[in-house]
């Protein structure tokens, strides 16, 4: 696309949504902190759906079999992704971010970090399937959200707060996706019973 000169690039580059897009004024939403969960709750629930769906759709005769041993790790993974992975990642990915930002400034931070966890959680699950760059994907952009946001606020509120509102955006996601997916299951054993 070419300008006829440097006064129109200004003006498309004026068109471009300022953060924050939701209650610009509020102090709740200081650096697109609602933005960022409603990005990350959106995304979590298009990429649960089209999981369950297209798992269901590829694997139409598998059956899930419950035994006590399957629903004790379900029951342990469930908790431990919810009251747990968020603290716990957050610290692990802002130690590492840290060592990053002592050993090469800024440069690539906000690009290493979250890379390295987003490898970190593509790996094969039994309990919950997914398209493997799927998961990359997503769990990329969750954890440059979660880094971004702690980044942020860390000046303006302290580093332990801005820990905890990153925590509880990466809790916020976690949460959505299991809603989803049991959503999606009662609905899907709902219609295969009144369909039989």
């Amino acid at each position: 696309m070419q300008f006829s000169s440097w006064l129109d690039m200004r003006r498309i580059s004026a068109m471009r949504p300022k953060f924050p897009i939701l209650w610009p004024n509020s102090r709740i939403n200081r650096h697109g902190f609602l933005d960022a969960i409603l990005l990350v709750v959106l995304m979590q629930i298009l990429v649960t759906l089209g999981v369950c769906f297209f798992y269901d759709t590829l694997n139409p005769d598998q059956v899930y079999v419950s035994t006590e041993e399957k629903e004790q790790y379900a029951q342990l993974f469930l908790i431990t992704s919810l009251l747990v992975a968020p603290w716990l990642e957050n610290i692990l990915m802002l130690l590492i971010a840290e060592i990053h930002e002592l050993n090469f400034q800024r440069k690539g931070l906000f690009i290493v970090t979250p890379l390295i966890f987003a490898l970190l959680h593509v790996i094969p699950s039994t309990l919950f399937p997914a398209n493997m760059s799927m998961r990359f994907v997503t769990s990329y952009i969750g954890f440059y959200i979660f880094l971004k946001q702690y980044d942020l606020h860390k000046l303006e509120i302290g580093r332990p707060k801005a820990l905890m509102l990153s925590s509880f955006i990466h809790f916020i996601s976690n949460l959505t996706g299991y809603i989803t997916a049991f959503i999606y299951l009662l609905l899907f054993d709902a219609e295969s019973i009144f369909s039989a």
